[in-house]
């Protein structure tokens, strides 16, 4: 395209269906950026029948149609109100040897989870309003960080009895057991939605693996 003379741009040399959004290309263990948000969305069905109905249907003859992608397990490791839903999702690909494992993680659905996300959002918008700041901005310097570390001082002191911990160990308990029996062969992300996005990339950061968050803190 570069050595491309510009007249040459037309409708007829490049039909409207291959000139596509950069987005439409960018892919994280051969999952395109639809196909993720998909995923994240995913966690908010509520029924079992539901879940069958995507996996068979919704999902398996639409946004993972492509050849080398298939879905072979779609289930909830926890599905209650008021507490952490998670939703396990195994693909495998014709073109790889390695298969991928995605969990995805429920936003906000009931009042708890307004206060997990007052908890998130808070420390978020804190380290927002530091960096505004100019002083911090332009030197990152100790004293920058010596404020840093008074302003969030109380948040980490009460760490240990946030709901943010709760939902995170509780997620623990869940995954670490599928990651243990099958590391060697996959790979692993964690997707979520809102707050579901927040702690998908809390869960991610303990394990030194992969999230991919739509709107999370």
């Amino acid at each position: 395209f570069n050595n491309t003379p510009e007249e040459d741009f037309t409708e007829q040399s490049f039909p409207r269906d291959l000139i596509r959004n950069s987005m439409c290309h960018t892919s994280l263990y051969n999952l395109n950026f639809i196909q993720l948000v998909s995923l994240a969305q995913a966690a908010y069905i509520t029924q079992e029948g539901d879940i069958i109905k995507a996996k068979n249907i919704y999902y398996g003859n639409t946004i993972f149609k492509d050849s080398n992608i298939i879905i072979k397990k779609m289930e909830f490791l926890t599905q209650k109100n008021d507490n952490i839903v998670v939703l396990r999702i195994d693909f495998e690909f014709t073109n790889s040897k390695r298969k991928l494992i995605v969990f995805s993680i429920r936003g906000s659905t009931s009042s708890r989870d307004w206060l997990l996300d007052l908890e998130m959002y808070s420390p978020s918008a804190m380290f927002t309003l530091i960096k505004l700041i100019p002083f911090i901005v332009k030197d990152e310097s100790l004293a920058s960080s010596g404020i840093n570390l008074f302003l969030t001082f109380p948040l980490m002191m009460m760490e240990d009895i946030t709901l943010i911990r709760r939902y995170s160990t509780k997620i623990y308990d869940l995954v670490d057991n599928i990651i243990e029996e099958n590391k060697n062969n996959s790979d692993f992300i964690f997707v979520g939605h809102s707050l579901g996005g927040g702690l998908s990339k809390y869960v991610a950061t303990h394990y030194k693996m992969q999230s991919f968050s739509v709107s999370g803190p």
